[in-house]
């Protein structure tokens, strides 16, 4: 992973940027505080959060130590144990041995985030239509994308008899494990007001960047005569492991 090609991308601190759809990390400050027969290695930098009313936790950062030659020193996983909320500030520290801090030249950071956010993915109008035909009719839907940092949203909309059967497909330009959304299709009236209402729940697997979700509900006839408007919402979950680095180490250790 460190051999000696991998040198022409080692950053200084000062000069390094890491960005994301979720969130930057700006001129972070490397540190070694020493206590004692012990040796702290510090990170502090300036956090840029990309996406608003999202909550990103801090769940996890192992720091690497690399030698000159590019070869593994040791790893740390992080001292602190509580969650940390990321925001306009981030900041850990990692505890190594006298010998390793003498060997060490530069760090590499894992970085492991928690994503999770509630937002409206879709909305739009709905054809006026009638229920209790054998065939599957597609509904005529003129629908909106609503602003979303990373996440694409399409519906598609089916009546067979009594029933009406949707299916949701999200595209998603950030790659990260456990990525799940929690779906939630309203129908409403011309007032606007809630008719009929499905929740449902789509994964994405790690290899494609594309999740489809299908469900159906019953409806009566009165209600869905009265169906103007479809909205899509949707709670977003993800966990992300990102790599800082590799950093160069300030002198004198």
């Amino acid at each position: 992973m460190f051999g000696p090609k991998s040198w022409n991308t080692l950053h200084s601190p000062e000069s390094f940027k890491f960005t994301s759809p979720i969130c930057n990390v700006v001129k972070p400050k490397l540190q070694w505080v020493d206590d004692r027969d012990r040796c702290f290695l510090t990170f502090d930098a300036a956090g840029e959060p990309q996406v608003e009313d999202a909550y990103l936790e801090l769940s996890g950062v192992i720091a690497i130590l690399i030698a000159s030659d590019g070869s593994f020193v040791g790893h740390r996983d992080p001292t602190y144990q509580r969650r940390k909320v990321l925001g306009s500030r981030c900041a850990w520290s990692h505890e190594f041995t006298p010998t390793q801090r003498r060997h060490a030249v530069a760090v590499m950071y894992l970085v492991e985030t928690k994503f999770d956010r509630r937002s409206k993915l879709l909305s739009g109008d709905v054809a006026p239509f009638t229920i209790g035909s054998d065939r599957a009719d597609q509904l005529t839907i003129k629908s909106t994308l609503e602003k979303h940092p990373f996440l694409e949203t399409g519906l598609e909309v089916r009546v067979r008899g009594n029933d009406l059967e949707f299916a949701i497909l999200c595209n998603s330009t950030v790659r990260g494990e456990n990525q799940r959304v929690e779906l939630a299709v309203d129908f409403l009236d011309g007032e606007k007001q809630l008719a009929a209402a499905k929740t449902t729940s789509l994964y994405f697997k790690s290899s494609s960047s594309f999740a489809l979700a299908d469900s159906s509900m019953s409806i009566e006839r009165n209600v869905a005569e009265s169906i103007r408007h479809v909205q899509v919402s949707g709670r977003v979950e993800l966990r992300m492991v990102d790599e800082l680095g590799p950093l160069r180490l300030p002198e004198g250790g």
